[in-house]
């Protein structure tokens, strides 16, 4: 076991029952030349999990965090709305733009609610 993670170096096949048990956040080290099957990709993925080579070269980076796929989430309705309101597909500018101001504008709420 390696400091912060989890040493890999026995398996060249790294499959989807290499990594059952792992939960997010684990980082695993694999050998050099190590062959990840998909499944396993999507799992690693998909539950947080963080693959590398033993170079220290991300192979799969672990998924978003609860807070920021739910940050992404929010966002990503945002922009619907806007898209929605524009009638077309926004500007990157025009995007940008619109979830900042609604930020801002939640943001001040937040902290009237919070010094009321």
């Amino acid at each position: 076991m390696m400091a912060g993670g989890v040493d890999m170096s026995a398996p060249l096949l790294i499959t989807l029952a290499e990594l059952a048990g792992r939960k997010a956040g684990d980082r695993i080290t694999v050998p050099k030349g190590a062959i990840i099957t998909p499944a396993a990709r999507d799992y690693a993925s998909e539950r947080g999990i963080c693959i590398v080579s033993e170079e220290g070269l991300v192979i799969v980076q672990g998924g978003l965090g609860a807070h920021e796929d739910d940050a992404n989430r929010i966002v990503r309705g945002i922009l619907r709305e806007l898209q929605r309101e524009l009638g077309r597909t926004p500007t990157r500018d025009e995007a940008t733009g619109f979830v900042r101001a609604v930020i801002e504008r939640a943001r001040q709420a937040t902290l009237g609610v919070i010094y009321s």
